[in-house]
């Protein structure tokens, strides 16, 4: 039997990107029926595979001139390996798919990993005015492609409500962990602290926050450590990331300008004393739960959180970690915490893990 042919594709996300291979591929594969391309960004060691094809068809930055041909690379690509099912995972993706769906008559996916319009607005991307008008426009695409899209898989459970364009056809598939990909524990025998702040290195994901609070525990306990490690999509973000650690030798960044594969970065949490979630407070992200939530939940690392309802009630359901005013923190009383508290007092079971029904 001849098996079909799926395609899961990102402009910006790594070809070997976590939620798109190691969950959503990976599961698909599983029945043994399809063959799996995935098609996004290049990475250093681009993986190998059988039923799992990695295709890294995209080089360039967020706001890159050359982003403006990814629709035109992707079309070519389809219109070459006949895919049956198309998962695309970005917006600017809608366009071509749908012009192959109505030529082929193939089905489409379309999983919304983002709140594109809520991104855009709250957040810094793009200059006031033009952000405004390509979030509305971004909007308009995901309500006018609507009829094409035979199903969606949603990120997060809360955007069943923001997203009406994906009523009464859509399955929520969280951002959680795959149980298999837990790291055992492998903390060194040294008395440092070791901090970790994991994942997309950005303003609105709290890097300088995470920063200035490490350098403020450190005045405190020269045995505080914190590792930065994950990929800044906008350079000048890391430019001003390594100039305010570069005098900081406890504080060291792995990746950067690279992609950093998602099994190493599991690698450092295991390694790891606390983790930093560091999130500014914007509508951007209110109504999401990090990844990392999940990943530090699964390691059992405590971790240091800002105020959102939403995550602390996850995080209180296992006494996972400490509530904290990024902005204003108490450093003595947070060092005393991070020293004596007691963690984990309910341990994680199948609910914060990646559970994935085949329905395409």
């Amino acid at each position: 039997m001849n098996k079909k042919i799926v395609v899961i594709a990102s402009v910006l996300k790594p070809v070997n990107d976590s939620r798109n291979y190691e969950k959503t591929a990976i599961s698909i594969s599983k029945s043994g029926n399809y063959q799996v391309h995935l098609v996004g960004q290049k990475v250093l060691n681009t993986p190998m595979g059988s039923s799992i094809l990695f295709n890294p068809l995209f080089s360039f930055q967020r706001l890159s001139i050359k982003r403006l041909f990814a629709g035109w690379i992707f079309l070519r690509y389809l219109f070459r390996i006949k895919p049956d099912v198309i998962i695309v995972t970005t917006f600017e993706l809608l366009k071509p798919a749908i012009f192959y769906k109505i030529i082929k008559g193939k089905k489409l996916i379309y999983d919304v990993q983002e709140n594109y319009f809520r991104n855009l607005i709250y957040t810094n991307s793009f200059p006031f005015g033009i952000k405004h008008i390509l979030a509305i426009g971004v909007r308009i695409l995901e309500y006018l492609t609507r009829p094409f899209v035979n199903h969606y898989f949603l990120a997060e459970k809360n955007y069943e409500k923001e997203f009406s364009f994906a009523k009464n056809k859509n399955t929520i598939l969280e951002n959680k962990l795959l149980k298999g990909s837990v790291k055992p524990r492998m903390k060194g025998q040294d008395d440092t602290i070791q901090l970790l702040y994991s994942g997309t290195i950005a303003e609105n994901y709290g890097i300088f926050e995470a920063i200035e609070l490490a350098k403020a525990l450190h005045t405190f306990e020269n045995k505080i450590r914190l590792k930065i490690i994950g990929f800044a999509p906008q350079a000048k973000i890391l430019e001003k990331v390594n100039s305010e650690i570069q005098d900081s030798g406890f504080i060291s960044i792995v990746g950067g300008d690279t992609f950093v594969s998602h099994q190493e970065i599991l690698s450092f949490i295991a390694a790891s004393d606390f983790g930093l979630i560091s999130y500014r407070s914007d509508k951007s992200t209110e109504n999401c739960i990090p990844t990392k939530i999940y990943e530090y939940l699964a390691h059992q690392l405590p971790y240091i959180i800002g105020s959102n309802p939403l995550w602390l009630e996850l995080t209180n359901n296992y006494k996972a970690g400490i509530e904290i005013d990024y902005a204003k923190p108490n450093t003595e009383k947070l060092l005393q915490q991070i020293k004596e508290g007691k963690f984990y007092t309910t341990l994680p079971g199948d609910e914060i893990y990646w559970s994935f029904d085949l329905i395409i």
